[in-house]
């Protein structure tokens, strides 16, 4: 389910909120985000890789499968959680 509302702030500026409610529908979204400019691409990675942790490996990558029929990536699931491996440990 996505819901979008667009309001105004103190200065009278547009601000556009999107909820985005289940796991197929923020898996979505988040795949779009990646093929956006820069600061949506990295939110877009970013989110996949949090659904990824949330949801599992094994599920994550039925989830993948069943979306993303047709991709030529092979295992193309298997990158969100080689990245947080080399990333780990990383944070100094």
């Amino acid at each position: 389910m996505i819901e979008k509302r667009v309001t105004q702030n103190e200065f009278g500026e547009p601000v556009l909120t999107i909820k985005i409610v289940g796991v197929t529908d923020v898996y979505r979204f988040a795949r779009l985000m990646e093929h956006g400019q820069v600061e949506f691409c990295h939110k877009g990675r970013l989110t996949l890789r949090s659904l990824a942790k949330q949801i599992g490996r094994k599920n994550f990558k039925e989830l993948v499968g069943s979306l993303e029929r047709g991709f030529t990536e092979p295992d193309w699931s298997k990158r969100y959680f080689d990245e947080d491996a080399a990333t780990e440990g990383k944070d100094a």
